[in-house]
Parts: C-alpha cells; structure tokens; sequence
C-alpha cells in the first residue's frame, strides 16, 4: 500500500523519522563546515555544548571547507548539513539562521607601517594598498568585507592568497593590507603584524546557514540551540 502512496508519503515519512531522531536521541551525526574559526562567534562553545545536551546522541563534527574553494559548494554537495560563515549571503537556495556574531572592523598591517601608530584609521587612509583576496569565495561576501574602492573611487588592488598562513605572511612583510574584524588576532598569530580599528567600516556578521532544501529537522535543532544561547537580538 505504501509503495503506491509516491513521493509525498515518502517525504512524509521522512519527517516523521527525523522528528524521531530528535525527539530520541538516536545516534548520528551533525556535519558543521567552517573555513575560518572566527566565523564561529565568540558562544559557539555553548552552542554545541547546548546542543550535545539536547540530543546526547548526536556527535558534531567540524569539517574544514577550505580556503581554495567557495565554501557554499559544500552545502550544495551535501558535505555538510550546516555552514558557520560570514554575511552577506542573499543566495535563493540558502537559509540564514541565527547571527552568532557582529563585530567591529580592524585593519592588519606591518608593525612598521606609519599606519601602526594610528588610534584608528578610515578606508581612505589605506586606499590603494594591495588586500588579499580568495576569488573563489562568493563575491557578495569579499566585495562587503574588502570594498572594491574607497569612499573616494580609489581601487584596492587585489592579491590572491591561499591561505590564511600566507595572508599574514605577506601582511607581516608589507606586501600588503589585511581588513579583518577585531576577534582575529585573538585566534591567529601576529607576528610582525598590528592591527588597527577600521572607523568608517559597519560591523561585520556571521551567521548559521543551510541549504533550504534540506528538511533535517536536526540541523534546525541546532539553529535553534544557537538561537536559545545566543537570546534575542537588540534592536
């Protein structure tokens, strides 16, 4: 009987036994893509945490989408179940979930570079100046978090890198600048490197992310301790 019920009963049942794995705590697995740790937000461990205690059953897993590729291919790939990444994203097949964190902007630049001994320093100040770049991340995201020119047209040379080792080698001998948000040298070494608040950039977010095709109904439990950690948002 079931066999001719087609493909809506079948999703159905699909449903119906994802809702049952939350609700039981059957064993499986929560795939998270990151490529940068910073992406995670400062409460990421209270969220697993939270998460963990909700569903002792469920392991997490961190897997790492690299740095040479865009990151949103894993998601499309079914490599993972839910992205921890940077805004902006207005893709029509992704869903945006709770923001784990808004930060102010810095910029990295060579201990000896003039612009070391600024308080702050505004996007014209370092127009011109080559930034690193990673063409193959979504340009959406490089083009708000790097801006293409200054308030006054000046362009910002581009630099591919491959990874962030490289970055801040190249930051380090002057090659170039790095616009970053204020939790990076908290999670990277600097060596040679300062880093200076950024005065006329907005805070920069980042934000859990899936696939809205996917209708596991475990990737939105964990949206959802992320929401529960994080509380509501201030207006």
């Amino acid at each position: 009987m079931r066999d001719n019920l087609g493909p809506p009963y079948a999703e159905l049942e699909r449903g119906f036994a994802d809702a049952r794995e939350v609700a039981s705590g059957v064993a499986g697995v929560l795939r998270i893509g990151i490529y940068s740790r910073v992406s995670c937000g400062p409460h990421w461990l209270s969220i697993v945490r939270t998460f963990k205690t909700r569903h002792p059953g469920y392991d997490v897993e961190i897997i790492d989408t690299s740095f040479g590729r865009n990151y949103l291919a894993a998601l499309r790939g079914n490599e993972v179940d839910v992205l921890a990444t940077r805004l902006p994203l207005s893709d029509d097949d992704m869903t945006v979930g709770p923001i784990l964190s808004s930060e102010p902007r810095v910029l990295l630049v060579a201990q000896d570079d003039p612009l070391a001994e600024r308080d702050s320093v505004p996007v014209e100040d370092f127009a011109g100046r080559a930034i690193g770049d990673a063409p193959s991340f979504p340009r959406e995201l490089m083009d708000a978090f790097f801006p293409p020119s200054s308030p006054s047209g000046r362009a910002f040379p581009r630099i591919t890198v491959r990874s962030f080792e490289e970055l801040l080698m190249l930051v380090a001998a002057g090659k170039n600048v790095h616009p970053t948000v204020a939790s990076f040298p908290n999670h990277c070494a600097l060596h040679g490197i300062a880093h200076v608040p950024i005065s006329d950039l907005p805070p920069s977010e980042t934000a859990i992310v899936w696939l809205s095709t996917n209708r596991s109904e475990i990737s939105r439990a964990f949206a959802q301790a992320a929401a529960d950690v994080l509380g509501p948002r201030d207006q």
